[in-house]
C-alpha cells in the first residue's frame, strides 16, 4: 500500500512537472505556497466553469474581499471586489522587553 511505501519526493516532483506544471520543471526552488496555489488553480480548471460552484478548492480555500477607497474631499467611495486564496500577513519580531522565558 502507499501508506507503507510512500512515493519519494523525487517521484512526486516528477509527476507534478509531467502533469502540466512547467513552472516546477528543472531545479529552481519553489515554496509550498506556490505549489498549493498552482494545485488549487489546476483543480479549479479541471472542474470547469460550469462546476465552479462545486469546486473543492474554491469552496475550501478561497474567499472574496472588498476594498474601499473613500475620497477625503468629496466622500465618493470606490470599491473593488476580488477572490483570493492566500492571505499575506506581515509578521513582527517579538518585543524585546516582553520576552518571557519559562
Amino acid at each position: 500500500s502507499t501508506v507503507d511505501n510512500p512515493p519519494s519526493v523525487v517521484a512526486i516532483k516528477g509527476a507534478v512537472a509531467m502533469g502540466g506544471y512547467p513552472e516546477f520543471e528543472g531545479f529552481e526552488q519553489h515554496d509550498c505556497m506556490e505549489f498549493l496555489t498552482a494545485t488549487l488553480a489546476r483543480i479549479e480548471c479541471e472542474m470547469g466553469a460550469e462546476n465552479a460552484h462545486a469546486c473543492p478548492s474554491r469552496l475550501n480555500f478561497s474567499w472574496r474581499s472588498e476594498h474601499r477607497l473613500t475620497c477625503e474631499s468629496c466622500g465618493d467611495v470606490s470599491t473593488h471586489d476580488e477572490e483570493q486564496c492566500a492571505l499575506s500577513l506581515a509578521l513582527r519580531a517579538p518585543d524585546e522587553h516582553n520576552v518571557s522565558i519559562a
